[in-house]
């Protein structure tokens, strides 16, 4: 492979990484089943574009990664104080829901919210994905759990349950 064909491939693989931006906006809107049966193949598409084509090319010609990258972009510019939640549903217990699917090792934000937003569903709690964020970088401010990036750019930056 030659650099006008690396370029070439490239420009269709970070075309695709958009498209899949798009499909995993769509996705969170989906039912829990739903985006089961789509998640996993999505992810398996954006690992083999980003973890095996992009960083074949990259390795190869690792003047094509520059300016390349997504820019991080804020998700939601809503803060704790300004949340209200629904009656009968305390702050204690939205934290008990985020620090149910939270892990000791580093996940996205945005995978942390969706599977917070999966779990109030089940147990019928109104509680919207900016919410769940907004609490999340609450949360991260506070230091009761680690973030990596800016909690608020939700594809941007990861949580995980403090150490120790």
């Amino acid at each position: 492979m030659n650099r006008e064909q690396a370029s070439e491939i490239q420009r269709h693989a970070l075309d695709t990484v958009k498209a899949i931006h798009g499909v995993e906006e769509i996705l969170l809107g989906l039912t829990k089943e739903e985006r089961l049966r789509f998640g996993d193949h999505l992810a398996d598409v954006y690992c083999a574009i980003n973890f095996g084509i992009l960083k074949e090319i990259y390795d190869r010609f690792p003047d094509l990664r520059v300016g390349h990258e997504e820019p991080p972009e804020v998700s939601s510019f809503l803060r704790w104080e300004d949340v209200s939640l629904p009656n009968g549903i305390s702050e204690a217990d939205l934290d008990a829901l985020i620090f149910s699917v939270l892990k000791t090792n580093w996940q996205k934000t945005a995978v942390v919210i969706t599977k917070t937003r999966d779990q109030c569903t089940a147990r019928a709690i109104p509680i919207d994905f900016e919410a769940i964020g907004a609490r999340i970088l609450a949360l991260a401010e506070l230091r009761r759990i680690e973030s990596a990036g800016n909690p608020s750019m939700w594809r941007h930056s990861e949580v995980r349950l403090m150490e120790g």
